[in-house]
């Protein structure tokens, strides 16, 4: 983190980026908004280590919104789930177009209440 800028984008699931796990999206008091997933940690353990690693800048991290993102390395797509329990609703299309930015080359979904919509 340099000058206060925080990496948009950190999907820590492992070496093969291969399954089901739970993100966040979350705005920092800097107005820059950033996703976070970390395998094995629920929601609230996400914000609050994002919280931990910006704090570093004296910035702070309001969530947005989450859901489940599944990444298929062999199939090349990765597929955005569910609604959050948190307040505001995150923008999807900013969080697909986010995504897509740091996985140029997949193919993106946004799947809700069990219908599937091709975003991208």
């Amino acid at each position: 983190m340099e000058n206060g800028f925080v990496e948009p984008v950190i999907l820590d699931q492992g070496d093969d980026y291969d399954g089901l796990e739970k993100y966040i999206v979350a705005k920092l008091s800097n107005g820059q908004v950033v996703i976070r997933s970390i395998r094995g940690c629920h929601h609230s353990d996400i914000l609050y280590l994002l919280e931990e690693e910006v704090k570093k800048n004296n910035l702070r991290a309001d969530c947005l919104g989450g859901g489940i993102i599944s990444v298929d390395p062999n199939a090349k797509t990765i597929c955005v789930r569910g609604k959050s329990r948190y307040g505001i609703e995150p923008n999807r299309k900013h969080t697909i177009c986010m995504l897509q930015d740091k996985f140029p080359g997949f193919r993106l979904k946004y799947i809700e209440a069990m219908i599937k919509y091709l975003i991208l």
